[in-house]
């Protein structure tokens, strides 16, 4: 198999720990993601054309993604016929994190975990446009990265299929500031 690039936008880089060039929090649908750094123009959201770009070179039918921080081997893999686009991978993130978690992953929780995870299911659930609809869906995958649920990027890692491993970032909206 040749060697595989990821597209900029998606890139993590490994050897400088420099995240991807788009803020993106996996509780927000894929369309709000925007550009973190200049000289783009930094907050303003993809272009349509961005979102089609090809993720990778070459160009793709499946890219399947791994991250070790998920508690489970939960699969995301992105899929297109036509070539795995930018707006592909990460709504495959998307559509993977905002899945309800079984009985059976939540009883694998130790206690102190499950009242982490609830904390945060909380402040989701009253944040919400409808709040009572969102509680009624339960604790999501999304809960249980806790505060880790912005796009940090992928890197591309060897396997017999092609394989990207995601970074998790700290969400913009709970990093302390300077002053606390």
């Amino acid at each position: 198999m040749d060697r595989i690039q990821l597209h900029r936008l998606l890139r993590y880089e490994l050897a400088y720990s420099q995240r991807a060039p788009i803020d993106w929090d996996f509780h927000d649908p894929v369309t709000s993601a925007c550009y973190r750094v200049p000289p783009i123009a930094q907050g303003i959201t993809l272009l349509k054309e961005d979102f089609a770009m090809s993720a990778t070179t070459p160009s793709l039918t499946s890219l399947r993604i791994i991250c070790d921080v998920l508690p489970y081997d939960w699969p995301v893999v992105a899929r297109n016929a036509d070539g795995v686009t930018i707006k592909d991978v990460l709504l495959a993130i998307h559509d993977a994190l905002e899945k309800q978690i079984t009985m059976r992953e939540w009883s694998n929780f130790a206690d102190k975990q499950r009242n982490r995870i609830t904390i945060v299911f909380d402040a989701r659930w009253r944040r919400a446009a409808d709040p009572l609809a969102t509680r009624a869906i339960g604790v999501e995958r999304v809960d249980t990265l806790l505060h880790h649920t912005a796009f940090g990027g992928l890197t591309v890692i060897p396997a017999t299929e092609p394989t990207c491993v995601l970074t998790l970032a700290v969400c913009k909206a709970v990093v302390p500031s300077p002053s606390s």
